[in-house]
Formats: structure tokens, sequence, C-alpha cells
């Protein structure tokens, strides 16, 4: 842009540059996280809404594998490998970078995974978890939230912590 309003000097289109003096200004955002006692309060309720019960398990995996909403809902079957010393992990790309990433999967994350793997839906949507509007998910964490007394603004975000703290 830079080049194209000096160009535009030049070539005397305009009088002068209209973003002389401007300046980005930059506010760092510093993100929240759960607590380990906040945790155990989510993955300890068990939901009655079949709704809330989804969101709560996409949340809980997130949370034991560091990936995105997004990255979690897109998730299909090949993407699970098993490493040659038995191991589960995931391969895949991020839906925002398209950067490979490669998660091993822990205990938590394979419960939650292997639940969703049994069922008979899978075959029907080709991905492991149901897909979910983002709407719908945001909405839930909030009841979720209420219902485990967790009193931070909650969203998906929580569930991945500054890397610091992994």
């Amino acid at each position: 842009m830079k080049k194209i309003i000096t160009w535009a000097v030049k070539n005397e289109w305009i009088e002068k540059n209209p973003f002389v003096g401007f300046q980005l200004k930059f506010k760092r955002h510093e993100r929240d996280f759960l607590q380990a006692n906040e945790l155990a309060a989510i993955e300890d309720h068990d939901f009655d809404n079949s709704m809330l019960q989804k969101v709560k398990d996409l949340f809980i995996f997130s949370c034991y594998t560091g990936l995105a909403c997004i990255d979690v809902t897109a998730l299909k079957p090949e993407n699970i490998i098993t490493n040659i010393d038995g191991t589960k992990w995931i391969r895949t790309s991020r839906a925002k970078t398209d950067t490979t990433v490669n998660v091993p999967l822990l205990k938590q994350a394979l419960l939650i995974l292997e639940h969703y793997i049994t069922e008979n839906e899978v075959m029907i949507r080709e991905t492991i978890f149901p897909w979910i509007s983002n709407q719908e998910v945001n909405r839930s964490l909030k009841i979720i939230a209420e219902v485990c007394n967790i009193k931070k603004h909650f969203t998906f975000h929580l569930a991945r912590p500054p890397l610091l703290l992994r």
C-alpha cells in the first residue's frame, strides 16, 4: 500500500500521503485458561442434555490435544494413527494455517475418542465428532460454565492454554 500511495503522490494523482502520521496500535491481550480444579469440575459432570454432553466432550478433547474446535470437528478416522510403539497419535493439518500437526493422544482424549469412534454415526458423517455450529458451542459452553460454577468468560479458547503452561 505504501508503494501505491508514494506512486500516486509522485504522479500527482493525490496531493499528499493521507497516512502521514498514522500509527497502528496493537493491544496485547492475555488469554485466560482453566485451572486444574475447573477442568476437573467439567470432566466430573455428566450432562443429561446430549448437546451439552457433546460440547463438553469436544472441549475436554481439545484440552488434552491442544486442537482448535474446527480442527477437532474435522477429525476423520484416518487422522488417527498408531505409532510403532503402539501409542496413538493425531496427524492432521490445522484449518487456520494449513500447518501439519502431530499430537500424541493422552488417556483422557483416547477415552473420548473411543466413545465417538464406536458410534455408527461415524459411517454417516465421515468425521469422528459431530459438527456443531460455533453459535451452539458458545451457547452450550456458557451453560456448562454456569453449571460447573466457573466464573470466567468461557469460550473454546480456554481449552488451549498458553504454550508455557502445557
